[in-house]
């Protein structure tokens, strides 16, 4: 049988499981005038799979319902930006799904605003024109951004023209909706970038944070029956205890036991102190 359990890995949107009060308050603010979200945590608690699974095709009909065939929604990684990536390059990136649906929206003020919004290398005043334009339309763009904090170290965009532009866009059209994943809470993002908004508020207060805990244990046994058969209750009760409800704990302590099973260890407490030693170097 194969192993159930993953880990280093971002969970498929099918086997994404708990976090349903933090998928209700995004998914209401994003329906709800494209309000803009902070998500933070630390390393392994499952930001990226939020992020892909709130943006997955086959869950928008389900979270979003009607808004769903106008909702355009774009990934994007942060650490993945070459140290000369520039603004106009960030935009183009973020405005490739309504580029590309340009025939879908089939508004010739929404195509005419994309285009001028290009000819003139993705400016303020263009990208206002055009987000103008599809809230006019109805139309969105969710644009997810995970390892947001990673831009404060980046020598192009940590700028205030950048940061000044987000914020101005989210906040000013339903039609743009911000969907952040960092490790660093908004307090600290704000106190970092406090150089460049020294007369005027801090660039980040117009988002809403919604940090991760550890798994509820509810959630974390569900997730821990993906161990059957092998597992027993002793065993869950076990790795729940090692893991104390941290989603990329319970994950690796679960394929580490998994595999202690396949490779045929007959005694109990061999199995968990070799699940242990594995879990320690994770």
């Amino acid at each position: 049988m194969q192993n159930p359990f993953v880990f280093g890995n971002p969970v498929k949107e099918q086997e994404f499981l708990g976090r349903g009060r933090e998928v209700r308050r995004i998914v209401s603010r994003i329906s709800s005038g494209g309000q803009s979200v902070a998500v933070t945590a630390e390393p392994g608690m499952g930001k990226h799979s939020l992020l892909r699974f709130l943006s997955a095709p086959k869950r928008r009909q389900e979270l979003y319902g009607e808004l769903a065939a106008r909702l355009f929604f774009q990934y994007i990684d942060a650490p993945t930006f070459s140290d000369t990536f520039s603004q106009a390059q960030f935009w183009q990136l973020a405005l490739q799904p309504v580029a590309e649906n340009l025939h879908v929206i089939n508004t010739p003020l929404v195509t005419a605003a994309y285009e001028t919004c290009k000819s003139e290398g993705f400016g303020v005043y263009g990208l206002e024109r055009l987000f103008a334009q599809m809230q006019l339309a109805n139309w969105r763009l969710a644009l997810m951004l995970d390892e947001f904090d990673n831009l404060l170290n980046h020598p192009v965009l940590n700028k205030s023209e950048f940061y000044g532009g987000l914020r101005s866009l989210a906040s000013r059209f339903e039609s743009l909706t911000l969907v952040t994943a960092s490790r660093q809470p908004l307090e600290k993002l704000n106190e970092s970038t406090q150089n460049y908004s020294r007369l005027g508020s801090p660039y980040f207060n117009f988002m809403v944070q919604i940090a991760l805990s550890a798994f509820s244990e509810k959630d974390s046994n569900t997730l821990l029956m993906r161990g059957d058969p092998y597992f027993d209750k002793a065993d869950r009760d076990y790795l729940a205890y090692i893991a104390g409800g941290h989603p990329f704990l319970l994950q690796a302590g679960g394929y580490a036991l998994w595999e202690a099973y396949l490779d045929g260890e007959t005694e109990r407490q061999t199995r968990w102190e070799n699940t242990a030693r594995e879990l320690l170097d994770s």
